[in-house]
């Protein structure tokens, strides 16, 4: 990460009060969002599209996550489901898996 990198440059400011949020290198998310709207930015707007972006990453990983389950659980039975005593006519073609 930028964070484990930079730790180690001689201009690295650490702030070593964990109730100051806002001074050194490395500011809490609450603390850079008051920051941004005391400099006029949409902040409500911003963490808008900030979760835009991460349901749409969450998504773009749904067909792998559902192929590695497949390729994992190809029978639909999972470690904890083989050794139970359920009939294999009610249990789900790929249970705990993306379908």
């Amino acid at each position: 990460t930028n964070y484990s990198v930079n730790k180690k440059n001689a201009g690295y400011v650490k702030c070593s009060d964990p109730d100051i949020e806002d001074y050194g290198n490395k500011w809490s998310m609450s603390a850079l969002l008051r920051y941004l709207k005391s400099e006029g930015y949409d902040t409500a707007m911003m963490m808008m599209r900030v979760e835009d972006l991460i349901i749409k990453t969450l998504l773009s990983a749904e067909v792998p996550i559902a192929n590695a389950c497949r390729m994992f659980y190809p029978t639909g039975k999972t470690a904890s489901s083989s050794s139970d005593s359920t009939s294999s006519s009610m249990k789900t073609e790929n249970p705990g898996c993306l379908k």
